[in-house]
């Protein structure tokens, strides 16, 4: 399929560019794309028809490029995450990940030569029907902060994969951008923490991982909990969140928590790039 082959996009662009990354709330101001912009020319690109592409790398160990939005005509997508394919390979990448998708955005990714890689489930609730339980004896939940960094990689190292897990690049970013909790212990030891962010209104969850010798004492419902209350304090209607389909213990914990699983069902897909 022939069509207007992406390149990077020029000082003049970035203003019409600019409301299609706001309302996929992707970067949360006009200055943080022209930043990002001009770091990486790469991550933005477009085509001469208005098509227009962000993408990223998706954790600084390794490399795979990211497709955070991809705005051109659906009978497009095919040809163009080919094109993504190629600009990725281009930047050093082996590897180029979908955005999470809903099965029916799904295929026309799959007919680029992209494959399923981690089924995802997202849950939803009003924040306040979020449950809140009472505090276990000897553990509290605070805001983080940069002294924790170390111990928030250690943690995240220790619940997820070299494909889910955050290395320092990511943990900075999250501890500038986002509400970051830690549960602590009697000894003010680190058992867990949780990230969330609020944008229009919506709450999303974005991190919640406890130590495996302090699982079963409460803490992620506690994470939970403190997380829903703080963004309903400033604002949310809406608490979300996804996590894989296979994590049957934390599907459990959020539906224990009052939470709803979405219907649809969604994806992230990807495909090689090398050579």
């Amino acid at each position: 399929m022939a069509v207007s082959p992406l390149r990077p996009a020029r000082d003049e662009e970035v203003a019409r560019v600019w409301p299609l990354v706001r309302s996929a709330r992707l970067v949360t101001t006009a200055a943080e794309l022209e930043q990002l912009r001009r770091a990486a020319p790469w991550r933005l690109q477009v085509g001469e028809r208005g098509e227009v592409t962000l993408l990223e790398r998706w954790r600084e160990h390794l490399e795979i490029c990211a497709i955070q939005g991809l705005w051109v005509a659906r009978h497009e997508v095919s040809a163009y995450v080919a094109d993504v394919g190629s600009i990725a390979r281009a930047q050093g990448f082996g590897e180029v990940l979908s955005p999470l998708l809903g099965e029916a955005a799904l295929a026309p990714y799959l007919e680029a030569g992209m494959t399923v890689r981690e089924p995802i489930v997202a849950l939803q609730a009003p924040a306040g029907l979020v449950a809140r339980p009472e505090a276990r004896l000897g553990i509290s939940v605070r805001a983080a902060g940069m002294g924790d960094l170390g111990e928030l990689e250690r943690i995240d190292a220790e619940c997820f994969d070299e494909f889910w897990r955050y290395g320092e690049p990511e943990l900075i970013r999250v501890l500038g951008d986002e509400r970051v909790s830690v549960a602590t212990g009697p000894w003010g030891e680190l058992l867990g923490y949780s990230t969330c962010v609020v944008r229009s209104g919506s709450a999303t969850l974005g991190r919640l991982a406890v130590r495996v010798s302090a699982r079963g004492r409460g803490v992620g419902a506690l994470l939970l909990g403190e997380a829903a209350e703080w963004a309903e304090g400033v604002g949310a209607h809406t608490f979300t969140l996804c996590t894989q389909e296979s994590n049957e213990t934390a599907r459990r914990l959020y539906t224990a928590a009052g939470m709803a699983e979405v219907p649809e069902r969604y994806a992230l897909a990807s495909m090689q790039v090398n050579g």
